[in-house]
């Protein structure tokens, strides 16, 4: 079986967390760095389309997909506040903010992913949001290590879906 997980969201080069200094580009093979946001989703959704060819090939190989984990707008220690007992409480965003910041990656990946229909797919949003807010913290606990990276309780919770779908 073979997961692949990333960050992939940075097709503009803009981050979620505009705390962040700095821009990433995208360049794909022998391409010049893309200068329009056209440019930008071609060669993204051609360097997915070229993932999906090579790792559908392997034999005998399950491949499923991993979409990215939330980001978050902020640094974790702007958003926490600790009672006595150390629990973490607020860290919420809003999920249309979420839905809204992935869209570009989202389409793009999905359209692809129709052309490979034996690729499955796990899709974190679902741990991490609801209908209406995602969260850093989930009963008391913090589920980030910062904006970008889940934490153990984290990872265990995307895992659960996992272990459940693949015994």
């Amino acid at each position: 079986m073979i997961f692949l997980v990333g960050r992939y969201t940075a097709i503009e080069g803009i981050k979620f967390n505009k705390n962040h200094v700095g821009e990433s580009k995208l360049q794909y093979l022998n391409r010049p760095i893309p200068t329009t946001r056209e440019q930008k989703q071609r060669d993204y959704r051609d360097s997915v389309i070229e993932m999906f060819e090579i790792v559908t090939k392997i034999p005998r190989a399950k491949i499923v997909f991993v979409y990215q984990t939330p980001e978050l707008p902020f640094k974790l220690e702007y958003c926490i506040s600790r009672n006595l007992m150390g629990e973490a409480t607020g860290c919420a965003i809003p999920r249309a903010d979420q839905d809204e910041f992935f869209s570009q990656y989202r389409n793009i990946v999905d359209e692809v992913l129709k052309e490979y229909p034996q690729v499955d797919t796990i899709d974190p949003l679902k741990t991490f949001c609801d209908d209406e807010k995602c969260y850093a913290a989930r009963d008391g606990q913090l589920l980030y290590d910062d904006d970008i990276h889940v934490n153990i309780l984290g990872a265990q919770l995307v895992m659960e879906g996992v272990t459940e779908r693949y015994p």
